[in-house]
């Protein structure tokens, strides 16, 4: 029910605002957790989070920017005090029932308007039971409309309504564009494929001109992932799962880049993999090993004892 900012040398609170209706009950935190700061066991049951839903607060060098029921408070980074309310605009005359996603990028705040219901699609399940043990955040990982607007002065600049859903995992910006992915998650469409419901759309990979809205250029046809990176140096776009053990189901079984100025596919392999994936200079680094950005090869190391090259694999222990 809380923000607070600490001294990041001695931890001791600079300040502390209670906003209530967070809506983050069984997103960030469950029954499970217990707030005793005195007990040293693990505080909860781990659930997805932020993986799934994404942050509802984003932190910039001047304002804390933190999602408020369909509002977004803007806290003074330095005092916490609210400097301004943004809300999100109407859509044909009705009010936006949820904030869903919220990113910035230099003067633009990034939202999501409205959680995609995306079990729609299976209205012939008879409980959500069968997606998994996270039912709660089934619904919780697309938004319906991207609104773009100044995050000083709150302006609406342009609003984009999905086909599918903007994945949270697969919105990123830089250089004036937006990128992102509208389509139906993975393991929605697993099990509709499982019950033999019929479900024809196709996703797209959208880039979008960040003053305008404009599509500067879509790709239908090799819209698969649901997560999205971009090396800045090399102007390339990274198209993958986010598949980990802590995820609703993801495939994980192939990657893509693109040149993200054309969105021309550079190369398109099944490539087995963990996510997230983390580029690095000409580096994909992903929980296991790594691969070439440039041609999607494994990345190699020399062999101390033979001198050949040999796959980089490490594992990860806890």
């Amino acid at each position: 029910d809380s923000i607070s900012a600490r001294d990041v040398y001695t931890g001791k609170t600079l300040w502390k605002r209670v906003l209530k209706g967070l809506n983050t009950f069984g997103v960030f935190y469950d029954k499970s957790y217990k707030p005793d700061f005195m007990d040293l066991s693990y505080n909860q049951q781990h659930i997805p989070g932020a993986s799934v839903r994404g942050t509802n607060f984003v932190v910039t060098g001047d304002h804390v920017y933190v999602v408020q029921g369909i509002q977004c408070h803007v806290l003074d980074a330095g005092s916490g005090q609210t400097v301004s309310v943004l809300s999100l605009p109407e859509q044909n005359g009705l009010t936006p029932k949820e904030w869903a996603y919220i990113g910035i990028y230099e003067e633009y705040l990034i939202a999501g308007a409205d959680f995609v219901q995306q079990t729609d699609l299976l209205d012939k399940l008879k409980s959500k039971k069968e997606l998994g043990k996270w039912s709660t955040l089934i619904d919780k990982n697309a938004s319906k409309r991207l609104v773009i607007m100044n995050r000083y002065t709150g302006q609406v600049l342009w609003t984009l309504d999905a086909q599918q859903g903007f994945l949270h995992n697969a919105i990123i910006a830089d250089k004036g564009r937006l990128v992102c992915l509208d389509r139906t998650a993975p393991h929605i469409l697993k099990c509709v494929k499982d019950r033999r419901i019929r479900d024809s759309h196709k996703g797209r990979l959208l880039s979008l001109d960040m003053r305008t809205g404009e599509i500067i250029w879509q790709n239908t046809e090799t819209a698969f992932g649901t997560w999205l990176s971009y090396s800045a140096e090399h102007d390339m776009l990274l198209q993958a799962f986010r598949k980990s053990r802590d995820m609703f189901w993801e495939p994980g079984n192939r990657m893509a880049t693109h040149h993200a100025a054309t969105g021309q596919v550079i190369w398109d392999e099944p490539i087995d993999h963990s996510g997230p994936c983390m580029l690095h200079r000409d580096k994909i680094i992903t929980q296991t090993t790594a691969y070439e950005l440039l041609t999607g090869r494994q990345w190699t190391r020399t062999h101390p004892l033979t001198g050949q090259p040999v796959p980089w694999p490490y594992a990860r222990n806890h």
